[in-house]
């Protein structure tokens, strides 16, 4: 019995401890911290004058199941783009993303790097949605 005590409140003072972030995936306020973080990045940061472009690629290869999709938001949030990336039926990956014209290359740079798990076999490039324009953050759709 002390056993199973002892261990219960050495998980109590781990699990407590304040150096140890939160489980970036299983936390219940992950979303309303992705939005907030979201926010604060998206503002378009380019130069004066500069209008913001829009770009648009289908990532193929074995990029589903390997967390490809939080690569990208991470990824484009730290770049101060706005937009969304989504999973499609046919097993590729929709990026739509709007900013700088040097974030947008970065950003595409990165696509065909991918993830450590992910296999970026090529990336197709097409038209963005007109609704891009109305993006305020990143976000992944579902």
């Amino acid at each position: 019995m002390t056993r199973i005590v002892s261990r219960m409140r050495a998980w109590r003072r781990f699990r407590t401890a304040p150096n140890l972030p939160e489980p970036l995936y299983h936390s219940a306020s992950w979303r309303r911290r992705r939005t907030v973080a979201s926010r604060k990045a998206g503002s378009y940061n380019g130069a004066m004058g500069e209008q913001p472009r829009s770009a648009a690629w289908y990532v193929h290869g074995r990029v589903q199941g390997v967390g490809f999709r939080y690569f990208v938001a991470r990824t484009a949030l730290s770049l101060g783009l706005t937009g969304w990336t989504r999973n499609l039926m046919d097993g590729t990956v929709e990026v739509q993303a709007r900013g700088a014209l040097p974030a947008l290359a970065a950003l595409e740079q990165t696509l065909r790097a991918g993830p450590a798990h992910a296999r970026v076999d090529r990336l197709e490039p097409f038209s963005p949605s007109k609704s891009l324009e109305k993006a305020e953050s990143f976000t992944i759709e579902y």
